[in-house]
């Protein structure tokens, strides 16, 4: 388990600390373990496992909230008041 440890820490400083555990993730996002959990368990996020222990990659997490991003909706009004400028 020591090798494990020390071998996480080592990439951990190498990659400025890119390898998270399941609970740094959950923090990482403002979300339940149990969460980070299921989205292992179904494949929605990458993950690493290492001598039974599983980590995450920040890289990750942070293209899967760019990929689940929704663009805000532009209002009639907005559409209507700028059809009145142009005209």
């Amino acid at each position: 388990m020591a090798i494990i440890k020390q071998a996480h820490q080592q990439l951990s400083s190498e990659r400025g600390s890119d390898l998270l555990t399941v609970t740094e993730a959950a923090m990482f996002l403002r979300l339940k373990t149990s969460t980070i959990r299921a989205w292992i368990l179904r494949r929605k996020v990458n993950y690493i496992k290492l001598g039974g222990r599983v980590f995450v990659r920040r890289s990750d997490l942070e293209a899967l909230v760019e990929t689940s991003v929704v663009p805000a909706r532009i209002s009639d009004t907005t559409i209507l008041g700028n059809l009145r400028e142009a005209a």
